[in-house]
């Protein structure tokens, strides 16, 4: 529990303890720390702690990130995004010529990318998204993996998961190239940059085959918390959807 005071946690904490003694529920005073101050390391006499962890968010004095736990939640699904894409059916000596356009566009890698902004922005896309934040469109919820953090504050977890995600995008991306030549199939390189700006795709069809942006979609969720509250706020999809 958070108090704004150090009476009502006192109060609090006799409260609960006369109910574990009422109830018979024993207390573990190894893993609970007792009442401490929420700031930095000081001189006084209680003890304190630079942050906590709560649902999914950790809360400082500085103000709410996401949790290292959360983090690796999200590493983990858009993992599995990128395997299933475009690692899974070539390891396993499958594949299917017709994703190889002729002019080098590999449809499998549009696959995934489309697969990452649906669950980075939810049923948004990415002009609509970027226009919304600058007040050009109005303001759609849509429910994504980031709309259960609209309360964080610091998005530099974000920035470094967007950092991480090129990154991965990237090496996966050297490897299908390698198994695909295994195969006997050859696939133009693309570099990180052009990952991030969809510049390696040339085919006529008009997509949108640039990097969704983690940060960006925070923004979005962050803009919509601002205008219609927690009320009236989409509920999230679970981890495991």
């Amino acid at each position: 529990m958070v108090c704004d005071d150090y009476q009502l946690a006192g109060r609090l904490a006799s409260i609960m303890l006369a109910h574990g003694k009422r109830s018979k529920a024993t207390i573990n005073l190894a893993k609970s720390e007792g009442i401490s101050w929420l700031a930095g390391p000081g001189r006084t006499e209680l003890r304190t702690k630079p942050s906590f962890t709560f649902l999914g968010h950790d809360i400082s004095p500085a103000g709410i990130s996401i949790s290292r736990k959360t983090i690796t939640r999200f590493k983990k699904r858009i993992s599995s995004i990128l395997y299933k894409h475009l690692l899974r059916h070539p390891k396993r000596g499958e594949f299917n010529p017709n994703r190889l356009d002729l002019t080098g566009v590999d449809w499998d890698l549009v696959t995934c990318i489309n697969e990452l902004r649906r669950y980075l922005y939810g049923r948004l896309g990415e002009a609509y998204l970027r226009r919304a934040l600058v007040g050009a469109r109005p303001l759609r919820l849509s429910n994504c993996a980031l709309s259960y953090f609209p309360l964080v504050t610091n998005p530099r977890e974000f920035e470094r998961l967007d950092g991480w995600l090129a990154d991965v995008l990237a090496r996966t991306y050297e490897k299908r190239r390698t198994l695909l030549s295994q195969l006997g199939y050859s696939t133009n390189p693309i570099s990180k940059r052009a990952l991030r700006t969809g510049e390696w795709y040339n085919a006529s069809l008009r997509l949108e085959p640039n990097l969704p942006c983690v940060v960006s979609a925070w923004r979005y969720v962050r803009k919509c918390y601002h205008a219609y509250g927690l009320k009236h706020f989409p509920a999230p999809p679970p981890y495991s959807s």
